[in-house]
């Protein structure tokens, strides 16, 4: 038969009878009548054709013009999930994938009656919301006295389908994975070379204000660089964290000195008619917590209060104090736990948020706030870092009230380290220190920064000139201060150098590097104290006098 544009069949739409009944003879598959069937001049009994299309491993089915189901054999139920009765008389369009169901007209149905066939794959949904990839082929029939129809068959290539899939994924994160660790050792490297600039203004800094008058204005100046470099150190370690590098780094801290640092960063913001007031004690109670977290949990919290007062302006009161969990209180709140806590609570005079968001504040990407001034990750990462510190946070708002956000951080038993609150006059010695570093700015202001504080340092920028002077006299030095990463000899090989000749020797590395870099590179592990450039004063200071005597330095 000629395939002319008058013999072409034609789809109707809603012409759901155009095709042949499921029970008749031309539909094949599964019917109910045991009409013979015509082949080959001969007569089949219809429960013979039937075994046959049972026998098939492959999925037979038949449909009409519009894609109604007209008979299938038992491997589709059992692909798809259903009973025969489930699916014959149904769409096909309700068995596929969502992107499939959009493109079922123009991918499959025209190609079938524009050319009388069809190739490729179709992905359907089973019951139970499983997808399977079918290779299909289908094709025109056009019975002698009925309505055309099309039957098709597939095969279940989805195993092969998925293999494909997880062999992509792998080469996929095998690529990813190189590309980390490209840019681990490229940020590592970075890292290294930036805390040791940072060193020299850090220390140059420090040295300068110390031979100041604190009423000199240019004190001023020179804290601002100072805090600067400490920020910049903290950008530094947090890329590393990002870089896998980097663990969060956990100490014990007061929580007041961090909440000034953060009020002198959102005073530079605040719009007009909006003010910042404070409520911090003299606390004596610690908590263990990541400083750079904290200081980014206070500055989210902070500028969201600052934005909701904006137009109305208002107070932002931010307190710290002590407190105590009871047990009561810790069995109505799941999250908070019984003992000594430090309450941080944060209180504005904004516009507060409605019942219906306040429940959803810490769902990643919810916000309220206009397009382009919060991506709705802010709380959520708030949230997580509260989380992180084993600590609690509530939040009460009304519309109209303003908002208060309450932390509960579980106090620490450890002390604060000594250099927290400017401890540089309480760890001063008298001891002989042998100091390497092969950069030579380092190495000066070491030395000035040691020889202040009364210690009686020898400093040499060439590890190997400073093992000779150890091994010439190795009871001289009561300890040994040496860079990790030196052209000439790297810092583990002197120190292990130096164990072998005196092997109760304190010894001290520092390094641009991280701590856990450190760890997975030093060939010399039993070390003091670790120092991670850029080193202030006051936590170099500290260090020393926690390597001779023996305590365990962080």
């Amino acid at each position: 038969m000629s395939n002319t544009d008058n013999d072409r069949p034609r789809r109707q739409s809603g012409a759901r009878g155009q095709g042949p009944d499921p029970s008749s003879d031309q539909a094949g598959g599964a019917r109910a009548d045991r009409a013979p069937v015509c082949r080959n001049g001969g007569a089949v009994d219809v429960t013979t054709a039937e075994t046959l299309l049972e026998a098939i491993p492959d999925l037979v089915f038949a449909h009409d013009l519009e894609g109604r189901l007209l008979a299938v054999n038992t491997a589709v139920t059992r692909i798809l999930g259903y009973d025969c009765a489930e699916v014959v008389g149904r769409s096909i369009t309700e068995f596929l994938s969502e992107d499939q169901q959009a493109r079922f007209v123009s991918e499959y149905l025209d190609p079938l009656i524009n050319r009388g066939s069809f190739e490729g794959t179709v992905v359907v949904l089973a019951k139970d919301g499983a997808r399977h990839w079918l290779e299909c082929r289908a094709g025109l029939i056009r019975p002698s006295g009925g309505a055309a129809f099309f039957i098709g068959s597939g095969r279940d290539v989805t195993q092969r389908v998925m293999e494909g899939k997880k062999l992509k994924a792998l080469q996929q994160e095998l690529a990813e994975l190189g590309k980390r660790r490209t840019l681990a050792t490229m940020t590592g490297g970075l890292a290294h070379e930036f805390n040791n600039i940072l060193s020299v203004i850090l220390g140059n800094a420090e040295l300068a204000k110390i031979d100041l008058h604190p009423w000199n204005p240019s004190s001023l100046f020179l804290e601002e660089i100072l805090q600067a470099a400490l920020r910049a150190r903290d950008v530094i370690r947090r890329l590393l964290q990002c870089s896998g590098l980097e663990q969060s780094d956990r100490k014990p801290l007061y929580l007041q000195d961090l909440v000034e640092d953060v009020l002198r960063v959102l005073t530079d913001k605040l719009p007009a008619g909006v003010r910042i007031c404070s409520e911090l004690a003299e606390l004596t109670s610690a908590v263990l917590a990541d400083p750079t977290e904290i200081r980014q949990l206070l500055l989210q919290l902070g500028t969201n209060a600052i934005r909701a007062m904006a137009k109305s302006g208002g107070c932002l009161l931010i307190a710290v104090k002590e407190v105590t969990v009871s047990a009561e209180q810790a069995a109505e709140h799941l999250e908070l736990k019984p003992g000594a806590h430090l309450e941080l609570k944060m209180t504005d005079q904004g516009c507060g948020i409605g019942e219906a968001d306040l429940a959803r504040i810490f769902d990643p990407y919810f916000t309220t706030s206009p397009t382009g001034q919060g991506n709705g990750l802010g709380l959520a990462t708030v949230r997580g870092i509260v989380a992180g510190h084993q600590a609690a946070i509530f939040v009460e708002s009304l519309p109209g009230s303003g908002t208060t956000f309450t932390i509960y951080f579980p106090s620490s038993d450890q002390a604060p380290d000594q250099w927290a609150k400017d401890a540089a006059g309480r760890v001063r010695g008298a001891e002989k220190i042998l100091l390497v570093d092969d950069e030579n700015a380092l190495v000066d202001i070491g030395k000035q920064v040691l020889d202040r504080i009364g210690y009686r340092v020898v400093a040499t920028n060439s590890p190997k000139r400073a093992l000779e002077l150890f091994r010439a006299s190795p009871d001289d030095f009561d300890l040994v201060i040496t860079d990790l990463t030196m052209t000439e000899m790297p810092g583990d090989r002197l120190a292990q150098a130096i164990r072998a000749i005196r092997p109760e020797q304190p010894i001290v590395i520092s390094s641009g590097f991280s701590a856990s870099m450190v760890r997975e590179r030093c060939i010399c592990p039993q070390i003091d104290a670790f120092l991670e450039k850029p080193v202030s004063r006051n936590i170099l200071a500290a260090a020393v006098r926690q390597a001779l005597d023996k305590v365990p330095a962080n």
